[in-house]
């Protein structure tokens, strides 16, 4: 039961961190030369946070994500991240009920395919596909038969950016078994002038150290195939380098700690 408040809670997480118009552009920093540290997020009377930790090489080794609440008290998963030839090989956890992740890259050092693992058992396979300039464009997640063991394609997204390399839109279609049907479509708006720095967190250990956005949207709006809808309204705090530090989603709040390093 733990597990899946914490699911659902660093799904809210991921959900808050991922925010886009008429700007005088300037690109987000890269993780060589900013680092972070420390994220939390609120809602309602729930706590997330996430906490990055660094070797003296300043590749992220270690992520831990917790949750407290009044009900559960403190709960929390740690990923330890390895490394070849500074390419990330693997994050994984301890915890047989938490998903560890393995990574497989092209000849030119890709990432192409994420493996991902409940305990020894491979529970997830996601392969990719990028545009000439390098943006991930396509994301087909294969899922295991619980049945027959094997992996089956599930869903897929794929992604589209603005001339300023921000993602404006995701388009998630579902597998029939001959064929993806669409299912919905998330357009992000509204652009400010500003630095995005959801990057730096690794929200997401599938596709780690992807950058989808260089800004900041302030309008997130969701249409399901059978033509519903919903939207979301961001506001941003800045630091004094014009990055954001924090992001408010209709009355949550998440705020960014960093720990800035220059690398030499």
């Amino acid at each position: 039961m733990k597990n899946s408040k914490l699911a659902s809670s660093l799904l809210l997480v991921v959900a808050a961190l991922t925010l886009q118009s008429c700007y005088e552009y300037e690109p987000a920093p890269s993780p060589v030369t900013l680092r972070a540290e420390k994220l939390t997020y609120s809602f309602g009377s729930s706590k997330s946070y996430r906490i990055l930790t660094y070797d003296t090489g300043g590749r992220l080794t270690t992520i831990v994500s917790g949750l407290t609440n009044p009900e559960d008290g403190t709960y929390e998963t740690t990923h330890k991240l390895s490394y070849s030839r500074n390419l990330l090989r693997s994050a994984k956890s301890d915890d047989q009920t938490v998903i560890s992740y393995e990574y497989s890259y092209s000849s030119s050092d890709i990432l192409t395919e994420t493996n991902a693992y409940m305990g020894n058992d491979l529970y997830e396979s996601h392969k990719y596909s990028y545009d000439g300039l390098g943006r991930l464009t396509k994301d087909i997640t294969w899922t295991r038969n619980v049945t027959t063991g094997t992996l089956q394609k599930n869903y897929q997204i794929e992604y589209k950016y603005d001339s300023h390399d921000n993602l404006i839109e995701e388009r998630r279609s579902g597998y029939n078994g001959s064929a993806f049907v669409p299912a919905s479509t998330i357009a992000y708006l509204n652009f400010d002038t500003k630095k995005n720095s959801e990057h730096f967190f690794m929200s997401s250990l599938h596709h780690p150290f992807v950058i989808f956005f260089q800004n900041n949207p302030q309008t997130q709006k969701l249409t399901n195939a059978n033509g519903t809808s919903a939207e979301q309204k961001f506001t941003y705090g800045y630091n004094d380098m014009g990055l954001a530090i924090k992001k408010i989603i209709a009355g949550s709040d998440a705020s960014f700690e960093y720990k800035f390093e220059l690398v030499n």
